[in-house]
Order: structure tokens, then C-alpha cells, then sequence
């Protein structure tokens, strides 16, 4: 597939602006005081065809429009499956698409891929830690469940779901993880953990993907505020 059939299909390729704004309000110090100059998490935009670190223009670059094509399809899906649907926390946010090129990933375990994924993100050092090292905040989980997959509930809380959502984000939920669970062998949540002394995380990006054919992380993302 070529670049402009792609975008007769799919549309121009354009960064999503509301997307890349609320991953950018992801930051170590969450406060009033030091908010504005505190380092974010990742710096990378949300473009409708993945992420792309800022120095990147994606529409500049020489990109396998066929695999896009399949990936594309299946996040327009999976989105239109939570478009009214929120994530609930001390604030609310919705879900977006979210596609990631990982890089040296040679074996898909757990390890291995959260170990891609930060490489591949552009996740920045805690000034007081390094990132899933010292402070040991990256966590990732294979999603088994067909009725949850993003919300951070403990696992206790899983068989009282009806109690924290609605219904109709309840069948949301157990459609898209379906359509995961039907498209992709494994599918993964990299959540972002709050860590505790030092500098703290507040808002927080949880992204749930499969590993597409041709390496490429597909699903989406949405962002908790928790205080």
C-alpha cells in the first residue's frame, strides 16, 4: 500500500493533538508549585499512524504503509469500541489509539518487551532514580481477563467490578478485550507506577497493546490521576 493510499483510506497523517496533550501532562512532580517545570515522562507527539519521538515527522519518514494499514484498522476498532467510554480516576480521560515501533525486541517475554518498550518510548530518568530501576516504577502485565484490562483496580476488586464502573463501560471493556484477546497470542499492560519518596508521579499513562506481525505495539493508552 502506498503512503497515498493509505491516506485516502485512513485520512492525512496528523498528530492527535488532545492525545500527545495529555501524555505530555504526564511528569515526575505533579503540583502547583513545581508543575510547569518538572520533566515529563515522555516527550514524543501521538500521531494518528503511532508515536513518534518529537525530532520525528513521520510524514518525512519511508514507512511500511501496508502493516500501518492492518494496525491502523484494528485501533479505529478498538477505539470505537471505548469511544464513550472514560477512565475514572481523580479525573477523567478517554482512550486513544496508540501504535509504537519496538526496537530490538528479539523475544517477546514480559522483560523484554518492557525493556523495549521504555527504549523505544523515550521514557526519561526520575531525577531521584532511574526509571524502572532505582524507584522501580515500569510494571508490566500480561492481560488475561475479558472483562478488564486498563482500570488499576487490585485483583480483589475484579469480581465486584459492577461496583467502580458503569455497565455500559463494563460491555466497552469486555469488547475490547475481546477484540484484543481475538487478534493478538498475548496482550500486555505497561502502567507507569506513582513511586514512593523523592520526586512522585501523579498522572500516569496505562497502555495496554498486543505485538502486531510486524512488531509493532497496537492498542491504545489513557491516562490516571491519582493523589
Amino acid at each position: 500500500m502506498t503512503k497515498a493510499e493509505f491516506e485516502q483510506k485512513h485520512g492525512s497523517i496528523a498528530i492527535i493533538e488532545m492525545a500527545t496533550k495529555r501524555l505530555h501532562e504526564c511528569r515526575y512532580n505533579f503540583s502547583e508549585i513545581d508543575y510547569k517545570v518538572a520533566p515529563p515522562l515522555c516527550t514524543g507527539n501521538i500521531w494518528n499512524i503511532g508515536y513518534f519521538a518529537k525530532s520525528q515527522n513521520p510524514i518525512e519518514l519511508d514507512l511500511d504503509f501496508t502493516s500501518l494499514d492492518i494496525d491502523s484498522t484494528f485501533t479505529k476498532k478498538l477505539i470505537a469500541i471505548l469511544k464513550d467510554t472514560i477512565e475514572s480516576s481523580d479525573t477523567d480521560c478517554n482512550y486513544y489509539p496508540f501504535i509504537l515501533q519496538l526496537n530490538d525486541l528479539h523475544e517477546n517475554t514480559p522483560q523484554k518487551i518492557l525493556q523495549s518498550f521504555k527504549q523505544s518510548i523515550g521514557l526519561s530518568d526520575n531525577p531521584d532514580g532511574g526509571l524502572g530501576e532505582k524507584r522501580d516504577c515500569l510494571d508490566i502485565l500480561n492481560v488475561t481477563e475479558n472483562k478488564f484490562f486498563t482500570t488499576s483496580f487490585h485483583e480483589d476488586e475484579l469480581d465486584e467490578i459492577e461496583e467502580y464502573l458503569e455497565p455500559g463501560d463494563i460491555e466497552a471493556h469486555q469488547k475490547a478485550c475481546k477484540l484484543f484477546l481475538d487478534t493478538f497470542n498475548d496482550v500486555y499492560k505497561i502502567t507507569i507506577k506513582p513511586s514512593k519518596g523523592g520526586r512522585f508521579i501523579v498522572a500516569f499513562p496505562v497502555f495496554v497493546f498486543g505485538i502486531s506481525e510486524s512488531g509493532l505495539a497496537v492498542g491504545c493508552f489513557t491516562i490516571r490521576v491519582e493523589t
